[in-house]
């Protein structure tokens, strides 16, 4: 009887450890699965959501053509001459902010819903007063520049000889060229047929 009883038990572990243990596997294995599936599922909601934002920012855009909004565009007469314009407005930006620009380069971008894109990839140094400075004028005075990308990073001092003096502060608002920054610019420049026979020209 004992010897049969164990034998039973001895099927029944086989059985839980070659059937229910995999079939308990594969169950995790689906429940990762689908709890991966439903954050890219969110992800791919909330790239949807910022593209609409996005095209309806270009509409609005696009839409005002009344002179008192003509200025959040960036004139020029050509799409070389726009990203021109625009480093030059940032670089002013910069220097009058008491921040050290240190590179400013253009970047090729397509025309989207009839308005040609400017972007310009800016590196510049300075402290926390004049990151917010810089970032206030940028986004609030005419044309309208997007900042896209913002990338801060503090910059490495050098440890100071001897006792630190008694008063001094590390408040970076106070410390200059104390932050490395990194950004992405963008504006929009209208196209018409002079700017478009123009760029061509060029």
């Amino acid at each position: 009887m004992l010897l049969a009883l164990g034998l039973l038990v001895s099927i029944v572990a086989s059985i839980a450890v070659f059937v229910w243990l995999p079939l308990m596997e594969s169950v995790k294995s689906s429940r990762e699965r689908i709890s991966y599936l439903n954050e890219r599922v969110a992800q791919t909601e909330e790239l949807k959501s910022t593209q609409q934002q996005l095209r309806n920012t270009l509409a609005q855009l696009q839409n005002s053509t009344d002179a008192g909004n003509s200025n959040q565009f960036v004139a020029a007469k050509s799409p070389i001459l726009g990203a021109a314009t625009l480093q030059r407005r940032i670089k002013q930006t910069i220097a009058a902010n008491n921040a050290r620009q240190i590179s400013s380069q253009p970047l090729s971008s397509p025309e989207e819903n009839g308005l040609h894109k400017l972007q310009v990839a800016v590196s510049f140094s300075g402290n926390l007063r004049a990151l917010h400075n810089i970032l206030y004028e940028l986004e609030t005075v005419d044309p309208e520049i997007f900042i896209d990308q913002l990338l801060i990073a503090k910059k490495p001092t050098r440890r100071a000889r001897g006792p630190q003096r008694q008063g001094a502060t590390s408040d970076l608002s106070h410390m200059k060229d104390s932050l490395s920054v990194r950004l992405l610019a963008t504006a929009y420049m209208q196209l018409n047929e002079t700017s478009d026979a123009q760029s061509t020209i060029r």
